[in-house]
């Protein structure tokens, strides 16, 4: 799938997900950031969990009073880290070295948000749907005595995978607030390597974000 098509695919279903709101349907947009801990899952046990930051934008149209589709752009930083210990070479002792791997996606997932409770009220929600990423950089940096910052390009461009989580939403002002916790598995195997393990990215990630209603509620 190019990038052509997956922006196809994102505007019908935003066209979709429009034609299908019923009248007077509430409408919000919104703004969220938050951290992200990520790692590039393998066989490889000493690939290690990274922190990262995100952020982007939302949109949210209400299918049913306690379903809405909430699809978002956001940015993304993911990857992973290791740790050599106790490094030499030609007779040199470069102590440990942790190595990093630094991925950055403009990510869009697709999702379904469940709520309960009326509008206008506190409400919990429930998040999960597809999501299509694509790498915007790629870094590879180490830190110990020998201090590195190289642009690669050893993963491939295109993501996708799957994305759940839970939150809360909370009315302010004609506002709202949300707090999300989410889980996302990545489902394609980035590496361009012609040898090791797959590497698929999976990511935690906590947002808080702020919506502003378009069309009622």
């Amino acid at each position: 799938m190019n990038r052509n098509a997956v922006l196809a695919l994102t505007a019908f279903a935003l066209t979709a997900a429009l034609a299908a709101a019923p009248a007077h349907a509430g409408v919000t947009l919104g703004l969220k950031a938050g951290i992200t801990t990520s790692q590039l899952g393998s066989s490889l046990g000493d690939l290690k969990w990274r922190a990262g930051v995100g952020g982007g934008g939302s949109l949210a149209v209400d299918l049913t009073p306690n379903l809405a589709f909430a699809p978002e752009l956001l940015w993304l930083r993911k990857g992973s880290t290791f740790t050599s210990t106790d490094v030499s070479f030609g007779g040199f002792d470069f102590g440990n070295i942790r190595t990093g791997i630094d991925l950055d996606y403009v990510e869009v997932p697709l999702l379904l948000r469940l709520q309960t409770g009326a509008p206008g009220s506190a409400r919990l929600m429930l998040v999960g749907g597809p999501t299509v990423a694509f790498k915007v950089s790629e870094k590879l940096t180490t830190d110990g005595i020998l201090d590195t910052h190289l642009d690669t390009d050893e993963m491939e461009t295109l993501d996708y995978g799957v994305a759940v989580g839970a939150g809360l939403r909370l009315p302010a002002g004609g506002l709202n607030w949300t707090f999300e916790a989410r889980y996302e598995q990545g489902l394609a195997d980035v590496s361009k390597l012609p040898f090791g393990p797959d590497l698929k990215n999976g990511s935690v990630q906590a947002l808080v974000g702020l919506e502003f209603p378009l069309i009622g509620r």
